[in-house]
């Protein structure tokens, strides 16, 4: 990918970014391990590149159970640059600027990277999902958010620590049909060190209903 700059960070300046990565899927019933791991080379700048981004996932399925539950515990990692070295070392996630792992968390990156843009950063998570019924289906997560590299005069709200914070959601889903459903979701965000010791707590709802044709 090549960039031109001109944009907020780390868009600021022009960039080359080489990337090379393996995705890895084995399952032995009923577990899954899944995992993918990417690195990245090129230039920022003047500088050159190198930054690592990947996740590991364990999955397990209760298929015999009532309400057929099914658990996951999963870990990201994105890294950050390092102003102290001459390298720049935050991930670059090419084309997938969005909502990704939240619809709120994404929102808080507006004033370190851009909306959309997750870098610098570790995610624990773990999740349950139950179903409820045949069109029924109700998601349960945890998320413990950590920074690889605090961000202190960033913005006013960044403090000097590397917590970001608690993220608990709940999602549900309801398929009327093959094409018509809704789902309700809620999240709730508990900042860290991260950010300064007034940040404020966050909620985010939403009830979507989605016709497809």
């Amino acid at each position: 990918k090549s960039e031109e700059g001109g944009r907020p960070a780390p868009l600021r300046q022009k960039g080359i970014i080489n990337t090379f990565g393996n995705f890895t899927r084995y399952h032995f019933d009923p577990w899954t391990l899944r995992s993918q791991v990417a690195f990245q080379t090129g230039s920022y700048g003047e500088d050159d590149r190198q930054a690592w981004g990947g996740y590991v996932y364990l999955d397990r399925n209760f298929n015999d159970l009532p309400l057929k539950p099914r658990t996951s515990l999963g870990y990201y990692y994105l890294s950050g640059n390092d102003p102290s070295t001459s390298k720049h070392e935050g991930f670059n996630q090419l084309f997938s600027t969005y909502a990704w792992k939240s619809e709120l968390y994404n929102l808080s990156y507006i004033n370190e990277t851009g909306t959309g843009y997750w870098t610098n950063l570790q995610m624990y998570q773990l999740s349950l999902m139950f179903k409820l019924t045949p069109k029924a289906s109700a998601s349960l997560l945890y998320n413990f958010l950590r920074a690889n590299e605090p961000q202190p005069g960033v913005h006013a709200s960044f403090g000097t620590g590397k917590t970001r914070g608690h993220l608990p959601m709940i999602k549900l889903d309801y398929a009327f049909s093959k094409n018509v459903s809704a789902y309700f979701l809620a999240e709730y965000f508990i900042p860290g060190s991260f950010y300064v010791d007034t940040a404020d707590e966050a909620l985010f709802l939403r009830t979507q209903f989605e016709i497809k044709f």
